[in-house]
């Protein structure tokens, strides 16, 4: 029988080697799913402020954004990101009007923080 100071000097049983090729696994399956449904219209009103901002930046620079838009509630870093997705969508030539191109474009940043998001909490409950 084994008293509990032995016990605690034992390492717990972990199948290291399978652990991140499963968490992986499970990101990947993740990112796919999202991928699939990318074309899914989602929360209207979000994708289409996103498209105009993204659209509005691309147009103008930074310091005249928030008064070239009638209404900007996001913190300004996001615009960083809503200014790249624009400058992307414009060097798309033919593409740059098609406008669903444009939304699944704004939802992209989403779908990369929905796996870092899952990253850092399997980081949090793995230690």
């Amino acid at each position: 029988m084994s008293t509990k100071a032995e016990l605690r000097a034992q390492p717990l049983r972990d199948d290291a080697a399978s652990v991140p090729w499963t968490f992986w696994g499970i990101l990947a399956v993740g990112l796919l799913v999202r991928l699939l449904f990318i074309g899914n219209q989602g929360f209207k009103n979000d994708i289409v402020t996103y498209e105009a901002w993204a659209l509005s930046l691309n147009a103008h620079p930074f310091s005249q954004f928030y008064n070239a838009t009638s209404f900007a509630d996001y913190p300004p870093g996001y615009f960083y990101v809503l200014w790249f997705i624009g400058h992307v969508f414009s060097l798309l030539g033919p593409w740059s009007h098609d406008y669903e191109l444009l939304g699944r474009l704004s939802k992209l940043p989403a779908i990369a923080m929905d796996l870092v998001d899952g990253a850092v909490l399997y980081a949090l409950v793995r230690r």
